[in-house]
Order: structure tokens, then sequence, then C-alpha cells
């Protein structure tokens, strides 16, 4: 990294975020060419998490900062936590419930996860120690949006094959369709 400046986004740019987290707080920063173009910090509010679960919220808590920069493009992202890779690859049903929820917030996304030493990270670990203290805490559990599941679904295509013909065939899912098709009858 050259100089610590923020860049403008380039939307045709590939995309980096270091995620991490400390004892106290969340960090990451948006990077373009190795250069940053957003930071991001807060306190961590969730009291009783494993730290794989801080990392993976750190993660979270990126990718909900930097929502418009990233969503629809691969992004790779970098934590100093190596379990995560592995993690973000597995089924769902092998994580824990509080893992699960988390990854099901990352499913709207194109991530990929890799392990990057600690101390190359500094900017995400400056940031999860010199964190914004948060007045609205929000808890992960109390807010989860999918916006699509198909491309990572955990199901065997065979299953999803019977899952749209069900779907098909279902009266009350051919009645939606249609009123989200040509809109609510007179």
């Amino acid at each position: 990294m050259e100089h610590p400046l923020l860049r403008l986004y380039g939307p045709r740019l590939p995309v980096s975020i270091p995620a991490d987290s400390s004892s106290k707080g969340l960090g990451a920063c948006l990077l373009q060419n190795k250069q940053p173009v957003a930071y991001a910090s807060r306190s961590l509010t969730e009291t009783r998490y494993a730290q794989i679960e801080k990392e993976l919220l750190a993660i979270v808590f990126a990718t909900d900062k930097f929502h418009h920069y990233i969503y629809g493009q691969e992004v790779d992202v970098q934590s100093d936590h190596k379990p995560l890779e592995n993690i973000t690859r597995k089924p769902l049903h092998k994580a824990s419930p509080r893992l699960q929820i988390m990854l099901l917030k990352l499913l709207r996304y194109k991530l990929n996860v890799r392990y990057v030493q600690g101390s190359k990270m500094y900017i995400a670990d400056t940031l999860s120690r010199a964190y914004i203290t948060d007045n609205n805490p929000q808890s992960i559990e109390s807010e989860l949006r999918i916006h699509s599941i198909t491309e990572r679904f955990p199901v065997t295509p065979a299953k999803l094959q019977v899952l749209k013909t069900a779907s098909r065939e279902d009266e009350h899912f051919t009645h939606l369709k249609r009123y989200i098709a040509q809109g609510w009858p007179k």
C-alpha cells in the first residue's frame, strides 16, 4: 500500500475486504488495488460469542457496511482465523446454529474467504481495536434477510428438481407467481 488515503471506488476493479475481530471491537476495510476505499468499525456488543463466531461476525459486519459496493460481484475476504476458510465452504447444516444464521446472511454475496496472517492485516486489526462505540447495538439474530439462496443452496440437484416440480404444481405458489407477474386481481 502506498498511501493510506481513501480512493474512489471503481466498479470494474476487484474488491478485497480484510475483516477482523478483537476482544472488544470489529474492523474492516474495503480495498481496491491494495488501496483503501472505505473503513468500518464498531464496538463488539455480543458478549458470549466464541472467537470463531466473532471473526465470522466481523465478515457479516463488513458485508453489511459495504453492501452497496459488493452486492453482485465476487469479493475476496481476508480473515486471520484459518477455520473460517473451511466453515464458509461447508454445507449450512454442518455449522452451529449461531454460525448458520451468520452464514445465511452471507449467502447473498459471492465471497471467497481466505486466511491471511494477522500481521499482514494491520488496517482491519487497527480498526477492530480503535472501534467506534455503537449506541444502537443490534444482534445478528435480530434480522435475517435472504435474497438468493439457489446458487449455494445445500441440497442435491435431484432434491432441488423435486422442490421445483412441487412448487410448479402447488396451487398457492401458482397463484402467487401469477400475482407477482401480473399484479393483484381487481
